[in-house]
């Protein structure tokens, strides 16, 4: 074990030499890329130093932790879906519970074919109000899957879903809604994040408030979520963030519900 900056890593772990925040893209010539408040930037030193930025789009916020979500596909496009902060607004009726109709935060995508030097189709996926989201990647077969959280009303509560793209991120399907119930603000389901299996269904994990992630399963890609059922995996409120390895091994970094020796 040892101690960096007042916490226990893992001694398999070691701190990379970055000083941006992420998420990042492995370029085509293996130097590694992000998106700042300026614009996207590439780094060919590991992350310490950066280039000049190409600026983007409007709204995406590097400052609020997976309000965005990038990669590159293996075909070489970069493809980002984001949440929109120049249509920021989250305003909640405590009295009712409910959502006030000018709640909103919209959800959009933009994609490159030139290395992250210029972006077109800049399109909206999902209107209303939604918030932070930790599932976006490219199955075996090609296909582009973003997991995504949305708010509700009559009750207030967060329902999840995906959204599909097989042209490279040029179109979007979205899938069924996951609706777990819940009232409040912070209630329902929330916060996914997503792999493909050894088999090629997805699984999708979902934060709740019930004291474990719950599970979805799709066996078609990401266009329809069918099995929906509670996970074995005890977990506080709050997100996970799932990842299938080159060797096929999935990783989950999470919060236990509670702490080690508690």
């Amino acid at each position: 074990m040892s101690e960096v900056e007042g916490r226990w890593v893992h001694p398999l772990c070691r701190k990379l030499e970055v000083d941006r925040n992420g998420p990042f893209v492995l370029m085509e010539d293996g130097s590694i890329a992000t998106v700042d408040r300026e614009g996207f930037r590439v780094s060919r030193d590991d992350g310490r130093t950066w280039s000049e930025a190409w600026p983007v789009c409007e709204g995406i916020n590097p400052d609020e932790p997976a309000s965005f979500q990038m990669l590159r596909t293996r075909d070489g496009t970069i493809v980002i879906v984001y949440l929109d902060f120049t249509t920021y607004n989250f305003s909640w009726d405590e009295e009712r519970g409910e959502p006030k109709e000018d709640c909103r935060c919209e959800l959009w995508a933009v994609r490159s074919t030139d290395g992250g030097r210029t972006w077109t189709e800049r399109q909206k996926l999902l209107g209303g109000y939604n918030a932070n989201f930790f599932g976006f990647i490219q199955t075996s077969g090609g296909r582009l899957v973003a997991t995504v959280e949305h708010l509700v009303s009559d009750p207030g509560r967060w329902v999840v879903c995906s959204f599909i793209s097989d042209d490279e991120g040029v179109s979007w399907r979205r899938s069924n809604f996951i609706d777990l119930g819940g009232h409040g603000h912070h209630d329902g389901a929330t916060e996914p994040t997503v792999a493909e299996l050894s088999d090629g269904r997805l699984l999708m994990l979902i934060r709740t408030n019930l004291d474990r992630f719950w599970q979805a399963f799709s066996d078609d890609g990401g266009r329809y979520w069918r099995t929906i059922l509670p996970s074995n995996i005890d977990a506080s409120s709050s997100p996970g963030y799932l990842l299938r390895l080159g060797s096929g091994r999935l990783v989950l970094v999470w919060n236990r519900l509670n702490p080690e020796g508690g």
